[in-house]
């Protein structure tokens, strides 16, 4: 009898600017399936937070900046081949002025590249696994 992993909790930022999306591409990664892949920005969820707290402080460990998180979009479930199941949980997010009202732009410190993209445009990047029905569900709604 096989036992399924619990899945990890992780939470991912559907940035909006200027009509288009904020995706991440990874570097390599020890889970091969995942390494070079795009995906929306994002981490697991630590004990004793809840997502939009986890998400927020994602963004900025990641990015170097703020953002304001919105509302939940999506949360399923994905089993990667290798690695543990993950509970992803993606928040509608737009970034945020500081005291002198100035939005501080996304700065890379874990993935090597980055793209704004509309949704027609999100078709022409490798997504992760994970993001998939999350990158369908965007090319549905209108922005």
């Amino acid at each position: 009898m096989t036992q399924t992993k619990p899945p990890i909790d992780v939470v991912a930022a559907v940035i909006m600017h200027k009509g288009h999306i904020y995706a991440v591409q990874r570097g390599e990664h020890k889970q091969r399936e995942i390494s070079f892949k795009w995906e929306f920005p994002g981490g697991k969820v630590d004990p004793g937070e809840n997502f939009k707290e986890a998400l927020a402080r994602e963004i900025r460990e990641e990015l170097e900046t703020d953002v304001a998180v919105g509302e939940k979009l999506i949360s399923h479930t994905f089993e990667y081949k290798e690695g543990k199941p993950i509970h992803l949980h993606a928040y509608s997010c737009t970034l945020k002025r500081n005291e002198a009202g100035v939005i501080t732009m996304p700065t890379l410190k874990e993935h090597i590249a980055e793209r704004w993209v509309n949704t027609s445009e999100m078709a022409k990047l490798d997504w992760a696994g994970a993001d998939v029905a999350l990158t369908d569900l965007l090319k549905s709604l209108s922005f």
